[in-house]
């Protein structure tokens, strides 16, 4: 519900921008808005996940998202529709509560899953905690974006977002969650000390650039669609149509990763996920009918979930306890925190020159970044050493 009400309000987000202003750079400052904020804050929130009560941050955090996804919706139904939008601000300003929302429970989310498993059992977690929710919202949120604002109008769809959130509140206090465990020394506490940390154990600064590769290369099925859908002669439906064949195979990706898992072991995974998703954007980027290019989102999502399977699950598995809410922080600005970058330049490239040569340049910066992580097989839990 949670994942389908974010992706529901990014997708409308790029919609509603693009319809109101006719450009995918302005489609690309709303990506900024909404993850810039992840950029600054996920660190403070990994600290405090470390220190506090995970729970709390997700409430917290949800209820922002809820706030600024109704916020979206009744500035719509108050001037009467997305043509009538004094530009993307409307949309731009909300997009930035939504991001601080989901940077405080973000975070939170992903470290409670190895206090709620069993040694072992990491790989199924990892993909029953991320990449399970993202295939119900990405399969279905794109479509149903797109559908709600063709039938329903915009302001429907911002609604619908802002209530699923809500929702998952609801769900969230009502859970048995363990309890806080004890806060890390004082010495190990900071932020200092994680880079530390992470500087101290290669394997985990090798994964933080591979997610990061991830997020890039997810990018485009949202901001970059819109764009795409009116190159082939499409509209919002389509738009949100090549979402959902991305999120199709997000889903398809869940049967491929144990046999690549299996015929590669979990280490490579992570560059061959990462080689399909270059591939997919490719054949995407430079297809000749909405076919070809609703078949290179499917592609492209399989290798997502292959890529980022192997690398969530190996730095769940390397990363010492003490320091797991302050590296997963890490690991969501790797994640989310370069797509507003790659949104804008994605959106900037595909007014100056074409879409085409847009997703062609995020491919080439994939399979870059893929050759310079490549990691290694997991290493166990650094341990820390205790001052004397």
């Amino acid at each position: 519900m949670s994942m389908f009400g974010a992706l529901l309000f990014a997708i409308a987000a790029a919609i509603t921008v693009f319809d109101a202003t006719g450009s995918a750079v302005y489609v690309g400052v709303v990506s900024m808005a909404n993850y810039l904020p992840q950029i600054a804050l996920a660190p403070l929130a990994g600290k405090w996940v470390d220190a506090g009560d995970p729970r709390n941050q997700i409430v917290i955090g949800r209820l922002l998202v809820a706030f600024g996804s109704a916020c979206v919706a009744t500035w719509v139904w108050a001037v009467g529709g997305t043509h009538n939008l004094p530009g993307p601000w409307p949309v731009v300003v909300p997009s930035t509560l939504v991001g601080i929302g989901f940077v405080l429970g973000g975070p939170a989310t992903h470290a409670l899953v190895a206090q709620l498993v069993r040694p072992g059992e990491m790989a199924a977690a990892t993909t029953l905690n991320s990449v399970a929710p993202m295939t119900v919202g990405r399969a279905a949120a794109p479509a149903a974006a797109g559908l709600i604002i063709l039938h329903l109008g915009a302001t429907a769809a911002f609604a619908t977002a802002a209530a699923l959130n809500l929702a998952y509140v609801v769900l969230i206090l009502m859970l048995r969650l363990p309890r806080p465990g004890a806060p890390p020394p004082k010495d190990e506490s900071t932020l200092r000390a994680a880079l530390r940390y992470v500087r101290r154990t290669p394997t985990l600064v090798l994964l933080l650039v591979g997610i990061t590769a991830v997020g890039i290369g997810q990018e485009p099925s949202a901001s970059l669609a819109p764009p795409l859908a009116e190159a082939l002669g499409g509209g919002p439906q389509l738009a949100g149509w090549l979402g959902t064949s991305h999120g199709l195979g997000v889903g398809l990706g869940l049967l491929v990763f144990p046999i690549v898992r299996q015929l590669a072991g979990l280490s490579k995974c992570s560059s061959w996920g990462l080689a399909t998703v270059a591939s997919g954007l490719g054949l995407g980027g430079w297809a000749w009918c909405p076919t070809a290019a609703l078949a290179g989102m499917c592609l492209s999502g399989v290798g997502m979930t292959v890529a980022f399977t192997s690398i969530t699950t190996q730095l769940q598995e390397t990363v010492a306890p003490a320091f797991r809410g302050r590296v997963m922080s890490l690991w969501f600005i790797g994640f989310l925190g370069a797509r507003p970058l790659a949104a804008l330049a994605g959106g900037a490239a595909a007014d100056a020159v074409s879409v085409r040569w847009a997703m062609t340049a995020v491919a080439i910066t994939v399979v870059a970044m893929s050759v310079v992580s490549r990691p290694r097989d997991p290493q166990p839990a650094a341990t820390v050493p205790r001052p004397s």
